[in-house]
């Protein structure tokens, strides 16, 4: 430990001497700026003064009287000469005495016109001075310094050697002789801990080390059970989330059908009902005509009204019966395409039609109207049910947003076939247009703007995943708010195989126009 004791001698009291000596002279300079700044402006202040006195003696230009003030201010020891000089820059007085070590340093102040209110400069006074003073002082600071830094460095160095003899030559000999011990695995035993200074907190340290050893397998296999089970748990949750977001999507596509078909049910009630009054009536005049034949009263007009109600009645019978039945399979061909997602080959144009006649119930109820453009048939072979819904969504999107409290609008649904087997399907309105803080996020799940009025905030997302993922193209939107919106699908005329619809990606980025 001797040697420990030399190397800690041979380290700690260079150190010790640098940091004072640096910490000394840091002082000492600083002392020396302090000392200049307070000397400048003991300097100014003098200046300032002498220079009020100076103003009436020349004003008067008082040759002799100014004489003696320059040869009074050499009384202050730090004053090497002072000069008086008028408005010409003339010297008036002049004293100096023999130039002595140190640096110096020049101030002039002007000398003002001792008139009343008056700015008027009418002479200047030169004040040179010097840091004789400020030497001897740190030169005194240096060597009092001096002295304090040995006594300082002889009390420390004996000081640190007597408490690195009594803190940490015993506990670290008794340290060592436990590590050398740990080397042998059945050895080892925890160091007794007999203060709290660092070498016990070491030692305590080790300790800890010890016995984390002997503990870390089971940590690793808690560890490793744990990772597994919450591993298990993210995939359920992950697996509940999908299937709670299928059974919502799956809701509003069933919840759109359901007011399908009661737009349905409304709009084959009126050919319905014609039909049958048309057809009680003529089952009451054959009754009437039967009644007198039985009792031989049939008379030639009755029987000419007969025949000219029963053709009435025929043909309101055929007329109504035949609108049932084009209400009827337009309708149908739309709701067995919106309950199934099966591929099959369509007129893409003719199809966003029939889309648009079975929401004729609802579009009815509505000032606005919802035309279908296309430059002939568009044929494509894809899923028409997600299509429908697409279509559907849009259509129902517009009235309830854009032209919610306008009077009357348009929706223009343009389908066109695109260079490279692409089809394009362009649903535009002339209504209120999207905010541009909500441009960026009208595809999320669950943001909506009517959250009171019923809007469930899927109406886009599904859309957007009926585009991107069942057939397989593009969805943007572009808007100008009070201008309109337009949503534009681009997707390839021969669709790929379905997959499940996710959500949007992180990095999918969304069409807007200012």
């Amino acid at each position: 430990m001797s040697t420990s004791r030399g190397k800690f001698v041979l380290v700690i009291v260079p150190m010790i001497i640098a940091c004072t000596l640096l910490t000394s002279i840091v002082s000492v300079l600083i002392g020396q700026g302090d000392l200049r700044r307070q000397l400048g402006k003991e300097m100014e202040h003098v200046s300032r003064t002498q220079a009020l006195a100076l103003r009436i003696p020349v004003w008067n230009y008082e040759s002799q009287t100014l004489q003696s003030i320059a040869e009074a201010m050499l009384t202050n020891p730090a004053v090497s000469a002072t000069e008086v000089r008028d408005n010409f820059r003339s010297v008036i007085a002049r004293a100096e005495r023999p130039p002595g070590p140190g640096s110096t340093w020049t101030l002039t102040t002007p000398i003002l016109s001792p008139a009343v209110g008056s700015d008027e400069v009418i002479g200047e006074l030169v004040l040179v001075y010097n840091d004789d003073l400020i030497r001897k002082e740190v030169e005194s600071r240096l060597y009092r310094d001096a002295l304090l830094l040995l006594l300082l460095v002889v009390t420390i160095t004996g000081s640190a050697v007597a408490a690195h003899r009594l803190t940490m030559g015993k506990p670290l000999e008794l340290f060592l002789s436990a590590i050398h011990r740990a080397e042998d695995p059945r050895l080892r035993q925890p160091v007794p801990v007999t203060s709290q200074d660092e070498i016990g907190r070491i030692m305590a340290a080790y300790n800890r080390l010890l016995a984390k050893l002997a503990a870390e397998e089971s940590e690793r296999t808690r560890a490793a059970d744990e990772l597994r089970a919450a591993r298990d748990r993210a995939e359920t949750a992950l697996a509940d989330l999908r299937a709670t977001q299928r059974s919502l999507i799956e809701a509003e596509k069933m919840a759109s059908l359901g007011q399908m078909v009661a737009g349905v049910a409304h709009e084959i009630n009126t050919p319905v009902g014609i039909a049958l009054t048309a057809a009680s009536h003529l089952a009451d005049e054959t009754r009437k005509l039967n009644a007198a034949m039985d009792a031989n009263a049939l008379r030639r007009s009755q029987l000419e009204e007969y025949v000219e109600t029963a053709a009435d009645a025929a043909r309101l019978l055929m007329s109504n019966m035949h609108r049932a039945s084009e209400l009827i399979q337009s309708f149908k061909q739309v709701a067995v395409d919106r309950s199934s997602d099966e591929r099959r080959a369509f007129d893409l144009k003719s199809y966003a039609e029939e889309v648009v006649h079975s929401l004729g119930p609802r579009l009815k109820r509505t000032p606005h109207q919802v035309v279908v453009r296309g430059q002939g048939p568009v044929p494509v072979d894809s899923y028409p049910g997600p299509v429908a819904q697409l279509v559907t969504n849009l259509i129902i999107n517009a009235l309830v947003h854009a032209f919610d409290g306008t009077p009357a609008g348009t929706i223009l649904i343009e389908v066109a076939a695109l260079p490279g087997g692409l089809v394009e399907l362009r649903i535009t309105d002339d209504g209120a247009g999207i905010p541009e803080e909500h441009l960026e996020r009208i595809f999320e799940p669950f943001f909506t703007t009517k959250r009171g009025a019923g809007g469930s905030g899927l109406g886009m997302h599904i859309c957007f995943n009926i585009v991107t993922q069942t057939l397989g193209g593009t969805f943007t939107v572009s808007s100008r708010f009070g201008e309109g919106t337009t949503f534009t699908a681009r997707f390839p005329a021969v669709a790929p195989p379905p997959v499940l619809p996710t959500a949007r990606p992180a990095d999918e980025t969304v069409e807007r126009v200012a």
